[in-house]
């Protein structure tokens, strides 16, 4: 967009300039970010309470200033989702070693931080959650995740988080036996978390 100015009945055109990229050689993103979760695709027709268990909306993320290690800590925790302990019960978790690159433009500055991991969960037990989920029990599924943070400005950051949900079984209840449980198939999903965050 050009912004027009006069000057003694001449026009001077002028380009508003985008905010310059860090120029350090380590992780420009390094550092603590308040975080705002935006949006969620696809919605969840459940209330931001429910959401908010597992999905933190205004969560403090410490990205470390180098590709090694907890690449980035969300309040304090490795994974950027949490599993509350009401209504879930016998919870374990497993995550694979994060791996993190860099997106660079021409002039290779650090334009982008992309962390991809993933892991596997089991619970034995999730209960109807303030009565608005089915409960289910003895479920297990393995997920990949991909967290790709760019700038937004000065001092300022975007976040997407996709993660694919897969392999998924559970027990439930047989429909044409009533009382009888049987193992079934989790459908897949593919779900995309948006942040945006400023440098605390």
């Amino acid at each position: 967009m050009l912004l027009a100015f006069s000057f003694s009945g001449c026009e001077a055109l002028v380009e508003p300039k985008t905010p310059p990229l860090p120029t350090n050689t380590e992780n420009p993103f390094a550092g603590e970010w308040k975080m705002e979760r935006v949006g969620i695709e696809p919605a969840i027709d459940v209330p931001d309470i429910v959401v908010n268990m597992f999905l933190d909306d205004n969560p403090v993320w410490k990205i470390a200033p180098s590709l090694t290690g907890k690449m980035i800590m969300y309040n304090g925790i490795e994974v950027w989702f949490t599993l509350p302990r009401i209504g879930l019960s016998g919870v374990v978790l497993q995550t694979n070693p994060p791996v993190g690159t860099y997106g660079k433009n021409g002039d290779s500055k650090i334009t982008s931080l992309i962390v991809d991991g993933g892991g596997g969960m089991t619970v034995e037990r999730v209960n109807s959650l303030l009565g608005l989920t089915p409960e289910f029990q003895k479920i297990n599924a393995t997920y990949k995740d991909k967290v790709t943070v760019t700038f937004a400005g000065v001092d300022r950051i975007n976040a997407i988080i996709e993660v694919d949900v897969r392999d998924g079984e559970y027990l439930g209840e047989d429909e044409s036996n009533p009382g009888v449980m049987v193992r079934k198939t989790l459908p897949s999903v593919h779900a995309t978390v948006t942040y945006t965050g400023t440098r605390k």
